[in-house]
């Protein structure tokens, strides 16, 4: 599954299709259910069909920032999977300790990958309490840079959410979380634009093999921040010898 991924975001011819023909009138018509006359504020706020799949975009195109040249709120920067992963183990210290690393992104969905040894239980299998947060992170990871992409300074939070185990994990493991099929993404967008606030559901899952062994379903919840309730990043941890 990570190939794919990776071949996905690399060497293929990246279609700009911003907002266009009825994906546009989709994102308008989010605005006025939800009781909102707001117009659209950024044409890349929502995207067409591209290569990448409704609401995808090639990570190197977008990181650039929105006129091509640099953009801090857009992330300047060639790599979102090290971005992410340097926000993981800086701002969230366990994530370093648990070996989280982000696999693979490529606009749509999102990979990340933990090995056993630093998260087994006195059973030889993985810990439900690691699973659970590479699950939960997996989630917010893909809002994270969605958000980044978007130009969008919000906060995400974990809402509510269910966990199945199915199956032990007896190994290193994969979660992959993907936007949903569903306008759920452009509504999200839309409500945060327009009142500062969204929510999402997503679903994220480990396999095995042609199983899934655990499966997640989370409400996330985000906040636009304004200057004033901005909080410093901790300074970065120095890598564990």
């Amino acid at each position: 599954m990570v190939a794919l991924f990776r071949a996905a975001t690399q060497g293929r011819p990246y279609e700009n299709r911003f907002i266009l023909g009825a994906h546009r009138n989709k994102v308008q018509r989010v605005l006025k259910r939800d009781g909102n006359n707001a117009s659209i504020i950024s044409p890349i706020a929502f995207c067409g069909q591209s290569d990448y799949g409704v609401g995808g975009h090639h990570p190197n195109e977008v990181f650039q920032g929105r006129d091509g040249g640099s953009s801090r709120d857009t992330m300047d920067i060639v790599s979102p999977e090290k971005y992410l992963e340097e926000i993981f183990h800086t701002q969230i210290p366990i994530t370093r300790e648990m070996g989280i690393r982000v696999a693979a992104y490529n606009g749509v969905s999102l990979v990340l990958r933990a090995p056993l040894a630093p998260n087994v239980n006195d059973k030889g299998t993985a810990f439900g309490g690691s699973l659970y947060a590479v699950l939960v992170l997996a989630g917010w990871g893909l809002l994270h840079l969605k958000l980044k992409e978007e130009g969008i300074p919000g906060d995400v939070m974990i809402h509510e959410c269910g966990v199945t185990y199915s199956l032990p994990v007896t190994d290193g493991w994969e979660a992959r979380c993907s936007l949903p099929d569903d306008d759920g993404y452009a509504r999200f967008v839309a409500n945060l634009r327009a009142g500062g606030r969204g929510k999402i559901r997503l679903e994220v899952s480990i396999p095995r093999g042609d199983r899934i062994a655990v499966s997640f379903s989370g409400s996330y919840a985000a906040v636009i921040r304004t200057p004033s309730e901005s909080v410093p990043s901790p300074p970065p941890t120095s890598p564990a010898g």
